[in-house]
């Protein structure tokens, strides 16, 4: 990691990332892609002394008037998987910061009156040519804890006053791996029940493309066959030999892939 470039990160650094800094109703394929690949190749997270990377994320936001374009109609970006918490709400020169909810942890992105998080899904300690890779918000949160000092997270006091002490103690700081970021795959978000609520804008946004997974063969993030397919056809993953070097998916998840093209995957990539 590039210690100089060990520095904290405004909310506006990360919002120059999303597509809408360029394009006025973008494809929801292209909208967090930059962002993502910035958080994976130029940043880290901070917690007490030690360093994690990431290599999981999911992004959720909503806006009353920033626009998306699904089948060459604009679509304003009403997501309603997005918490929609206060908390959620920055401003643009406001540092960068975290939050904990029912779901996991957010990195907050939202301003201008919009509620926008980026959910850690999978994190990566390397230190002394060992390994810790942690996958789904269980997981994170217990070593966040242990990072911190608590020996049991579900001890913790979970008081409002005690979780945003904890949470001013995890920074997203500049300073990407000092090792070379897997290929980038992008699919669906993990859904666990939420939200639903079926309305067609639900829908919509139940199949958006918006979680990035990276370090495919050991990251040990579920459902990695939906996440190989639907790389394939976001156009991540775009020949035969990378789709070799991964793995090959059964029968039942290329049925569950073909059921959601209409929704889940056609509209999104026009």
């Amino acid at each position: 990691m590039n210690e100089k470039n060990n520095t904290p990160i405004l909310i506006s650094e990360l919002n120059e990332k999303i597509r809408w800094q360029k394009e006025e109703s973008p494809s929801p394929k292209n909208l967090f892609s930059e962002l993502a690949e910035f958080l994976f190749k130029k940043c880290h997270l901070k917690i007490g002394n030690r360093c994690f990377y990431f290599t999981e994320l999911e992004f959720y936001y909503y806006s009353d008037t920033k626009t998306i374009c699904v089948n060459n109609e604009k679509i304003v970006h009403r997501d309603g998987f997005c918490l929609r918490d206060p908390k959620q709400k920055g401003t643009a020169q406001q540092i960068a910061s975290v939050f904990f909810h029912d779901y996991g942890m957010d990195i907050v992105i939202g301003t201008e009156g919009d509620a926008g998080g980026v959910l850690v899904r999978g994190l990566k300690e390397k230190e002394n040519k060992n390994t810790l890779k942690l996958a789904g918000p269980h997981q994170i949160f217990q070593a966040i804890y242990q990072a911190l000092g608590y020996t049991d997270y579900s001890r913790y006091n979970q008081a409002e006053a005690d979780q945003k002490k904890l949470e001013e103690k995890i920074k997203l700081l500049k300073g990407g791996p000092d090792f070379e970021t897997p290929l980038i795959m992008q699919g669906f978000r993990h859904m666990t029940g939420q939200g639903t609520n079926f309305t067609e804008n639900n829908r919509l946004f139940k199949y958006a493309p918006y979680r990035y997974v990276t370090d495919y063969m050991e990251h040990p993030f579920k459902e990695k066959e939906k996440i190989l397919l639907s790389s394939v056809l976001f156009g991540r993953v775009n020949s035969a030999k990378k789709l070799a070097q991964v793995q090959t998916p059964d029968k039942k998840v290329i049925s569950d892939i073909e059921e959601w093209y209409e929704w889940g995957i056609k509209p999104y990539c026009k």
